[in-house]
Parts: structure tokens; sequence; C-alpha cells
């Protein structure tokens, strides 16, 4: 039973690597033919014609009224309602649970 279990991973052990090496090929095949897809399509815009990019301004308004849950320790009142809110010129971006 041994040797037979001993000729079977022998027998499928470079069988496996076969095809691990023929999926291999395929992925880099599939790779290739998008590479070449990309550098034989038509550019979006014409070199030539191509605009500066603006520089980015913008303002932050909200418009509706907002109910947030704050927590406040020694009050236990919860609910802040009828935010508004304008930013101008700063930079934002989102803050999650740690802080970060």
């Amino acid at each position: 039973m041994l040797a037979l279990q001993a000729l079977g991973i022998a027998l499928l052990t470079p069988l496996s690597s076969m095809i691990e090496s023929a999926q291999h090929w395929q992925m880099a095949e599939a790779y290739l033919e998008r590479i070449e897809d990309v550098i034989e399509a038509k550019p979006e815009q014409s070199i030539s014609r191509i605009a500066p990019t603006p520089r980015l301004q913008g303002i932050l308004q909200s418009r509706t009224s907002v109910s947030v849950m704050i927590p406040t320790p020694p009050s236990g009142n919860r609910t802040i309602k009828d935010i508004s809110l304008h930013i101008q010129s700063a930079k934002i971006g989102p803050r999650g649970r740690s802080g970060r």
C-alpha cells in the first residue's frame, strides 16, 4: 500500500507542476494581449490640443438639516441637530474609528 502511494505521488507531482506551468503561460499570454491592446489603442485626446488643467478650487457646503450623534460624557446628551456646514480652502478627508 505504501509503495502504491509513493508511486502515485511520484506520478502526480510532476503532472501538477506541468499543469501549474501551463496556467502561468496562459496568464502571461492574457497579460501580453492586454498590453498589446493598450499600445494599439488610439489616444483619447490629440496631444497638440491638450489644455492645461485649472487649479482645483471649491467650497463644501451642506444645505440640508443634519442630525449628528456626538458623545458628550458628562451630560449624556448625544445629539446635535440642524448643523450648517461651510468649508472653503481647506483640506478635508474621512477619518475612521482609529482617528487616522
